[in-house]
């Protein structure tokens, strides 16, 4: 038989590895998930608009030209040209 003291810690024991398990999991699946998102698919790669709030910071504005760059390099076969207007 357990004491009610010693009960608490080993839930607190098990609680804590399946917490580890979980923080794994997610990270894990993260990982997995920017891998796929890596390649756009075909609907973002042409015709394609970039929206940045006339407030934004500076490093939302990089971040938009950056986007918009690795779209343009991503798309197949389109012209278009990229602008930024802000």
């Amino acid at each position: 038989m357990v004491l009610k003291g010693g009960l608490i810690i080993i839930m607190k024991k098990i609680f804590r590895k399946a917490m580890t398990i979980l923080a794994s999991t997610a990270l894990v699946g993260a990982t997995v998930g920017m891998a796929a998102a890596a390649s756009y698919p075909s609907p973002f790669t042409s015709n394609t608009a970039i929206v940045v709030g006339a407030n934004a910071a500076a490093a939302d504005l990089a971040s938009a030209g950056n986007i918009a760059s690795n779209l343009d390099a991503a798309a197949v076969g389109t012209g278009g040209a990229t602008t930024i207007v802000g």
